[in-house]
């Protein structure tokens, strides 16, 4: 651990501390009562046991004033004395308001020194004011943003802003809905982000060289009328009086502080006889009681925690040190310790103080383990050794010049996308030949010299190169590298750049599970409530799932879900989703993967479910159609298209017009509202832009539920939609964060894939199976990345076996059995299929029963309208009937190396000849006919091997030319066949599933080996990686009707988890296909 963050910190050029790590014990000691329900609680117990002492029904009001006769106060004062007397106490309110009204004047004092004050005091003080006196107006000029509320305090109204731009050449304003030209300049009133971004979209389209250069905002307030500020000050001035008076000139408003109601009559007739030019509210004296909570009293809170300190000290000695925060609301306390027996010892020690100031002050306790603190040096050698290898990565890379509005510009779009920033601007100014010390030598561009050696009136000017900024160009895209990099410093060294993961224990139980803090004991009664409000009527008799749901909704930091092939992971999902949202409607939940396909089934399962609003982020031509109804990109496509133009039309699938829709068709249908429902439907039926803009954003303000992909999750894209979501939320963070993240398909993903997401989460639930595929690595690669990162440590330490264990396993077997599940029934498969896997997962303790079929009752009832129903209906007499969905087609031809991998081209032969069998085959037509979606058609054809993959596609499909084959999805049904193929590696078919799968195996007991510039046929007992039980188990897992796999089976069969699949298949022979077809 210390030699890993040694490594870290040289790596930011620093050196641990000798007497590193610090352990320590620390929290705070807050004041029992300060939250509005807290006090509410009191306030309510109070009442209740006054009532049952004393038979006395206490009315308290919204100010804690109380309504009592005069000769019952006495009782309560003792009630509270004997009972409440460290929290409450009984008081005469002695402060009361009057109202102030003056003769109404038009003259209006303009506060021109308060606005400047204001502004500066903001740090505002670049902006230009004017005031307008007849118009009675105020215009701030600045390049920052104003509040709507700024001013409000001094009685100035805010009326509009106004987005001022240039452009590079003039426009046609029509072209720009809400664009007007003023003085050379164009106008946008209360524009927002995306109002403006539409304009650059709409000059892409229109004007491609056009660019639009944003100026200062200028923001227009409207003064109130028929305020004489003069005159307020004058009343202020005469009626002041320290300790009885007070008159907000703002609210022209007089408070009084009095003792009793001659008091009071004698501070209104001095107001009155002192400025008998105003007039004071008439209002009669009330003597009123009030209850005031004692910890709203800063002296009080004060002295209470200065006495705690004292105590403290005495009892803890040898340095606690202790300092209060919040206007004394609360004291933090931090106690260095050397041994886990000194901080039992502590704790002990604190938790016995806290009992003496019991209903006063809580005791909380950061962490019972204590936190470590490590402590750095800077190494100045370290930093100047980097330099020099900075120096190189730069040497000979193009640079630019930027001027200073340039790289304001630049600054800008760092801060607002981070690494995902994109700017083009610039003066290319030439590369980068030598360094020495603070000097730097280029080889400039004939365009660069040409700007320095220009006329006066074009040259770059001595004096503008030093204002301006340098900037080189890198080739590649290292985008997701730097935001997986920038993740994992959030985990293994929170603080810094990096900054820290939203749950500050994801460090901890990310890579040891049994740091998580424990779940919730009420399982029994969590368990019930869900039953209660289940929103999945599926789930309702599996327990295994119901298990899972329950166990992520106690869990305090994480949980684990193993979904083996089939078992409803996506419901599952819903579920939770639903859950959270029907315990708190404000949550706001992540769902992220390694794949689009996966985010996106997930997201297929939400669709039209009560409470939930997704939002899909993204690049919108990467998602499934199920996604794509909830893409941002597409949302805004649409919102900003003309309407019935080409460009709606193509975007009108999104879930804001879907909910327009559902709107206008739930209309009444009662007589009596037709006049106005019919208005309703026109306006909604019409969509005018200002109903898509009202409905686009309540739709974008209410989301709930954000979908991405690992990668996607940190970049500007990402970040932009959910600040676009959270505008109107003035607590919600800067930086995403979200109540649940839920990871599918995690056991696919790398560490650094898995951590991105998670980090922005309170809570986690991961999801995977590690009895299928792990991440794709490769060792000697991977390795070399890590040596040029500087982590030689971690290559020594890290063995063959951590490549092919995915951080889902390790977490799985590690983890507390609080907060594992393992779903058992698989609702995807006929039996047939199913029985082929089911012995991966035999040995799990946690499926007591293995796999479960859950289609069992309905798996063959011929009836393709029945969801459950397997049935297939394909007969090729007499070798294949509907009685069959798992079949093995021996193939006995030759594997071929090729380069490092392998092909077999009898196999690619035999796949179409099943391919044809299957065309031919009786009841095929009818099949075909019953497949409703496009992917229901698909035939998936899965290979080992990427060189047999590619040789199947180009035998299938051998009349498409490259450009074709490289836009496949366009002509998949192009083929003798006419039928759409998914063809791919079993790598990339994991999450997928399909009606029909075809699977090649390639490897055979006999290889082709080159020899003396001939072929000659060795024998072969190597079955490569074709031999990883996951890829058996997510290959022959994602048929759903039928399963057939080609390959030798003698070969095959010396493996026994294959053999024992292929006892369950119904075999024949490739030739006996072959005979069938003649």
């Amino acid at each position: 651990m210390l030699s890993r963050l040694k490594t870290m910190a040289q790596e930011l050029f620093y050196d641990l501390k000798e007497d590193t790590p610090i352990h320590t014990v620390s929290g705070s000691f807050d004041f029992s009562y300060v939250d509005i329900e807290d006090k509410e609680e009191v306030l309510n117990k109070l009442s209740n046991e006054f009532y049952e002492n004393y038979g006395l029904q206490l009315t308290i009001l919204e100010d804690n004033s109380l309504k009592i006769g005069d000769n019952d106060e006495k009782h309560l004062q003792k009630f509270i004395e004997d009972n409440y007397h460290d929290v409450l106490s009984l008081d005469v309110e002695k402060s009361l308001e009057l109202k102030v009204e003056f003769d109404e004047k038009n003259d209006i004092d303009f506060r021109e020194e308060q606005i400047r004050r204001k502004l500066i005091e903001n740090n505002l003080d670049r902006a230009r004011i004017n005031i307008q006196k007849n118009d009675k107006l105020l215009n701030v000029t600045v390049s920052s943003f104003i509040r709507k509320d700024f001013f409000d305090e001094l009685g100035i109204m805010f009326l509009k802003s106004i987005s001022r731009l240039e452009t590079t050449k003039p426009v046609n304003v029509k072209d720009f809905p809400g664009l007007v030209e003023v003085d050379n300049i164009y106008h946008y009133e209360n524009a927002n982000k995306l109002d403006l971004d539409r304009l650059d979209k709409i000059a892409a389209t229109k004007y491609p060289d056009l660019y639009f250069k944003r100026l200062a905002t200028r923001y227009v307030f409207k003064y109130s009328e028929g305020k004489n500020f003069s005159e307020l000050r004058e009343f202020k001035t005469l009626t002041d009086l320290p300790g009885k008076s007070f008159f907000n000139v703002h609210l022209s408003k007089v408070k009084l502080t009095v003792d009793s109601e001659k008091d009071y009559q004698n501070q209104v007739e001095r107001i009155r006889a002192t400025a008998p030019f105003a007039k004071i509210e008439n209002k009669g004296y009330v003597r009123r009681l009030k209850l005031n909570f004692i910890c709203d009293n800063e002296e009080h809170r004060e002295h209470i925690l200065n006495k705690v300190q004292n105590e403290l000290r005495q009892i803890i000695s040898d340095g606690i040190a202790c300092q209060t925060i919040r206007k004394h609301t609360s004291l933090i306390y931090a106690k260095n310790f050397t041994s886990e027996d000194e901080r039992d010892v502590i704790l002990d020690n604190l938790k016995k103080f806290a009992e003496k100031y019991e209903g006063v002050l809580d005791l909380f306790v950061d962490s019972r383990l204590g936190t470590t603190k490590y402590e750095f040096l800077k190494n100045e050698n370290l930093e100047a050794e980097s330099e020099k290898e900075r120096f190189k990565e730069v040497k000979f890379q193009s640079f630019v010049f930027l001027n200073p509005d340039e790289k304001q510009e630049l600054q800008a779009n760092i801060d607002k996308d981070g690494i995902d920033a994109r700017f083009f601007g610039g003066l290319t100014m030439g590369t980068l030949r030598k360094k020495v010390k603070n000097k730097l030598t280029f080889r400039i561009t004939d365009l660069f010299e040409s700007k320095l050696n220009a006329k006066i009136e074009e040259r770059l000017e001595i004096e503008e190169l030093k204002e301006g900024f340098i900037k080189p160009i890198f080739p590649g895209d290292l985008t997701n590298i730097d935001r997986m990099i920038k993740a994992m410093r959030k985990v293994t060294a929170p603080g810094g750049r990096a900054g820290y993961p939203v749950n500050l224990n994801l460090s901890n139980f990310l890579f040891n599970p049994k740091e998580v803090v424990a779940s919730s004991s009420e399982y029994a009664e969590t368990r019930s409530r869900i039953l209660q409000n289940l929103n999945e009527p599926l789930l309702k008799n599996q327990e295994k799932q119901i298990e899972a749901v329950t166990k992520t909704l106690l869990a305090k930091d994480m949980a684990l879900i193993q979904g083996p092939p089939g078992t409803g992971k996506t419901t599952v999902i819903a579920e939770i989703i639903w859950q959270v949202l029907s315990d708190n409607p404000k949550a706001k939940i992540l769902i992220t993967s390694q794949t689009n396909l996966a985010v996106d089934n997930a997201l297929e399962r939400l669709k039209g479910k009560k409470l939930v609003r997704p939002i899909r982020i993204g690049r919108n031509e990467k998602f499934e159609d199920e996604g794509k109804v909830y893409s941002f990109d597409r949302i805004n496509e649409w919102n900003t298209a003309k309407s019935n133009s080409i460009d709606e039309t193509y975007a009108a699938d999104n879930a804001v017009n879907n909910w327009i829709e559902n709107v206008s068709k739930s209309c009444s249908d009662d007589p009596k509202f037709s006049k106005a429902v019919k208005k309703w439907k026109e306006v909604l039926e019409n969509r005018e832009p200002v109903i898509k803009s009202s409905f686009r954003e309540n739709y974008i303000r209410n989301i709930n539920v954000f979908a991405a992909t690992c990668s996607e999750c940190g970049s500007g894209r990402f970040a932009e939609a959910y600040r676009t979501a959270v505008a109107g939320d003035s607590e919600a963070p800067l930086e995403p964060m979200f109540d649940l993240v839920i990871m599918d398909e995690a056991s696919k993903a790398t560490p650094p894939e898995l951590v991105l997401p998670l980090t922005f989460g309170k809570k986690v639930v991961i999801i995977g199976d590690h009895k299928q595929l792990p991440p794709m690595l490769d060792e000697k690669e991977f390795s070399e990345a890590l040596e040029n990162l500087g982590a030689r440590e971690l290559i020594e330490d890290w063995t063959t076996a951590d490549y092919k264990t995915s951080q889902f396993e390790k977490l799985f077997k590690n983890a507390p059995k609080s907060i594992v599940a393992s779903l058992d029934t698989q609702f995807r498969m006929h039996e047939q299929i199913m029985n082929c896997i089911s012995q991966f997962y035999e040995d799990q303790e946690e499926l007591e029963n293995g796999l479960i079929c859950g289609i069992k009752n309905e798996m063959d009832i011929p009836d393709f309208a029945n969801k459950a129903s397997r049935w297939h209906g394909l007969t090729v007499t007499p070798l294949i009937s509907p009685k069959n969905h798992a079949i093995w087609v021996n193939v006995n031809s030759e594997e071929n190396r090729v380069g490092t991998s392998f092909e077999n081209q009898g196999e690619v032969n035999a796949v179409k000849t099943v391919l044809k069998a299957l065309t031919q085959a009786q009841g095929f037509d009818e099949y075909l006919k019953n497949c409703k979606k496009e992917e229901d058609k698909e035939i998936g054809i899965i290979t080992y091997y990427m060189p047999q993959m590619q040789a199947i596609k180009n035998s299938i499909y051998e009349n498409l030319n490259k450009n074709q084959l490289s836009n496949f999805e366009h002509f998949k049904s192009e083929n003798e066949f006419y039928l759409p193929f998914r063809i791919n590696t079993v790598d990339r078919f994991q999450g997928m599933e399909r009606n029909i799968v075809i699977i090649s195996t390639v490897r055979s007991n006999r290889q082709i080996v080159r020899e003396k510039n001939q072929d000659v046929i060795r024998p072969n007992y190597a079955l490569g990686f074709a031999k990883e039980l996951q890829r058996i188990n997510v290959g022959f897992s994602r048929a759903k009707r039928l399963l057939i796999v080609i390959g030798n089976e003698k070969h095959f069969s010396q493996k026994a988890e294959y053999e024992k699949a292929i006892s369950k298949m119904h075999k024949i022979d490739i030739s006996q296909l072959e005979n069938v077809l003649l």
